[in-house]
C-alpha cells in the first residue's frame, strides 16, 4: 500500500556476501521495483551496502545499510541510512526472543528527515533531492 493505494510492485534482487575477516560481514546488494497498472509509477533501482560488524557480545547485532536509491519516475538520484540494532531479552518457549530497533534517514529538499526507514521511499513522506 502506497498512501492507501494498492498497487502491485515487481521487485526483483541480488545479493553477495562476504564473509570478512574477524567476523564481520559486507553484502552489496542490488533491488529494482517497477509498479504494474499503475498511472503513478514507481520505478526504483537501489544498489544497498549492507556491513555487519562483530560486536564485543555475539549475542547482540548489528547492521547498517547506507543505500542509493534512483527513481526513474522525475529522474531522482538520494541516498539513505538505515540502522538496524537487536539484543537478546530472553526465551520465549524454546526460541531466544530479540528486541530489534531500526532507525534511518534520507535526506530531504527542506533538510533530513529522520524516522523509520519506509520500503517505498517515493512517498510523499520524504522529499528527495534532485539532481
Amino acid at each position: 500500500m502506497d498512501n492507501g493505494v494498492k498497487r502491485a510492485t515487481l521487485r526483483a534482487g541480488a545479493n553477495y556476501a562476504l564473509f570478512l575477516e574477524e567476523g564481520r560481514i559486507f553484502v552489496p546488494a542490488i533491488n529494482h521495483s517497477q509498479s504494474i497498472g499503475d498511472d503513478n509509477q514507481i520505478r526504483e533501482t537501489v544498489p544497498h551496502f549492507y556491513y555487519v560488524p562483530k560486536l564485543p557480545d555475539p549475542a547482540q547485532n548489528m547492521t547498517n545499510d547506507p543505500a542509493a536509491v534512483k527513481s526513474w519516475e522525475g529522474d531522482r538520484l538520494y541516498g539513505s541510512l538505515a540502522v538496524t540494532a537487536g539484543t537478546p531479552v530472553g526465551k520465549a518457549g524454546d526460541r531466544l526472543a530479540q528486541v530489534y530497533v531500526k532507525s534511518g534517514i534520507l535526506p530531504a529538499m527542506n533538510g533530513p528527515r529522520i524516522g523509520p526507514r519506509r520500503s517505498d521511499t517515493t512517498s510523499s513522506a520524504f522529499e528527495p533531492l534532485t539532481f
